[in-house]
């Protein structure tokens, strides 16, 4: 697909897809050929089919409504026969919620200007507005929406859901392999459905509560984590002895707690031509100095210069 992947999970396997299919898929699209391949044994009987706008189109609206069957989805306003008037360059000056539509026989499309802009198209509303109950911080207020939104809404509410609860914390980043797209979407959807069936279930135990989504996700990671820590014993700071002459026995080098420090000695050197070499950096040094020095050379070059 040209804008990406799009995964679909059926409920029963075909071995055989007609000619027939094959060629509407061709023609038409994989969102035609799959509305048409699922819908089949509901063809006829005036039964409304409801479906997101990845599926969409005026041909595939058309088509249902001559096989006596009634549709309504949400739709991209560059599809090809969608109204001109209805395009975003055409709607970008509508007001917060204002409403276009247009009508063709039994077939209408709406745009309405909520927190976004949103087009629709149905052939079982009418175009017009009806009022719903939202919820508000401070109670329940009424809403004037479109008549499609609204019967959209009422029969899309468990696929909007998961869509929605998804959105909102992401698993995984996105990448060009299929198997990375298909892990992070079988991961979200059973991290999911995992606090639909906690919060529906029956808590009697009681340590038992009611969490919400995110405290939910972060328990889960919690408990993950715990399962796989490995309590290791802290490594013991031995002393490191050096080779040391004359009176150097009392210097022993030890790991310097804190941050890598320069060495001292190879700070203090200089090169040939009177410039200073590259520094040196060591968590190493003298246990009675108290200096950074580097293992071996400089260590023992050091407490060799003080002896002089």
């Amino acid at each position: 697909m040209p804008k990406g992947k799009q995964l679909f999970y059926p409920a029963k396997y075909d071995e055989y897809v007609s000619c027939q299919f094959f060629q509407v898929y061709l023609s038409y699209g994989s969102g035609y050929y799959v509305i048409c391949k699922v819908g089949q044994p509901f063809l006829g009987k005036y039964h409304p089919f409801y479906y997101v706008n990845y599926f969409a189109s005026l041909q595939l609206a058309v088509d249902l409504l001559n096989e006596k069957t009634y549709s309504c989805s949400t739709i991209i306003p560059n599809r090809k026969g969608w109204p001109a008037e209805c395009r975003a360059t055409a709607t970008k000056r509508m007001q917060k919620g204002s409403v276009m539509y247009r009508q063709q026989g039994n077939i209408v499309a709406t745009v309405w200007r909520d927190k976004r802009f949103v087009n629709l198209l149905s052939t079982n509303t009418m175009p017009e507005e009806t009022t719903v109950s939202c919820r508000a911080p401070g109670g329940r207020w009424e809403l004037q929406v479109p008549s499609t939104m609204a019967s959209y809404n009422k029969s899309m509410g468990g696929v909007d859901k998961f869509d929605r609860l998804g959105s909102c914390y992401t698993v995984g980043r996105k990448s060009i392999k299929w198997w990375r797209y298909l892990f992070n979407f079988l991961l979200q959807t059973s991290i999911i459905n995992s606090w639909i069936i906690y919060s529906n279930s029956d808590r009697s135990h009681p340590k038992a509560k009611d969490i919400d989504h995110i405290d939910f996700r972060l328990a889960l990671c919690t408990s993950l984590m715990k399962s796989n820590i490995v309590m290791r014993r802290a490594n013991i700071l031995i002393p490191t002895t050096v080779a040391v002459t004359g009176n150097q026995t009392a210097y022993h080098m030890i790991r310097i707690p804190g941050k890598c420090k320069t060495c001292f000695w190879c700070h203090s050197k200089k090169a040939p031509d009177g410039s200073r070499k590259c520094r040196r950096e060591s968590v190493y040094g003298c246990n009675v100095c108290q200096m950074h020095l580097c293992k071996g050379e400089c260590y023992s070059k050091y407490h060799s210069s003080l002896e002089t």
